[in-house]
């Protein structure tokens, strides 16, 4: 995989992360699994820039990343459904809907935390890159996607990691060649 295929790759798979968005929002359940495969792509992407730059960290930092959300979205996806399926709180008891309301807001509560490490890794992933690769914006996506972790715990923060998805999208999408500087020229020493 050449450069141009691993930033059309990396493109679409942070395409299909603010893709995958959509069906949650029209009450389709798909597990994450448009989100999963964006995040598979990016890091397949990263993969291959990462072996382009010679900088492992590139791809190491984003794979951490990429693991703690795939694995944590999965795993809180299928508890809360589980949970609802399984005990569906009686409304007309107090103590049945505060306990309810607690173990939603304790499963969000670690969803964020565990978002919020992930977002850490990506951004030095995307920091690497950013410097490898002379393309600033991987630097500012980085920046904007924690901040968006964090502020997940307020409704706000989805949206703003929404857009720096779109954000990183267009980072592939306008990462540059890289530079090759040719070898230095050693001139000969005379010597009188």
């Amino acid at each position: 995989m050449n450069l141009q295929t691993s930033r059309a790759v990396g493109g679409i798979g942070a395409l299909l992360i603010v893709l995958g968005v959509i069906p949650g929002f029209i009450g389709i359940s798909d597990y994450g699994a448009v989100r999963a495969i964006g995040i598979i792509f990016i890091l397949i992407s990263l993969y291959k820039l990462a072996n382009i730059h010679k900088n492992k960290s590139i791809f190491t930092n984003a794979f951490i990343g990429g693991a703690i959300i795939i694995g944590s979205t999965f795993v809180s996806t299928l508890a809360i459904e589980n949970w609802l399926m399984s005990s569906l709180p009686d409304f007309n008891n107090i103590s049945a809907i505060l306990s309810f309301v607690g173990t939603l807001l304790t499963v969000f509560i670690v969803f964020v935390i565990f978002l919020i490490i992930a977002a850490f890794f990506v951004r030095r992933s995307l920091n690497e890159l950013a410097v490898c690769s002379d393309t600033d914006q991987f630097a500012g996506t980085g920046k904007l996607l924690l901040v968006g972790a964090v502020l997940t715990i307020i409704a706000i923060g989805i949206l703003i990691v929404m857009i720096a998805f779109i954000m990183l999208a267009i980072a592939f999408f306008k990462m540059k060649e890289p530079q090759h500087t040719p070898p230095a020229t050693i001139e000969p020493t005379t010597t009188i």
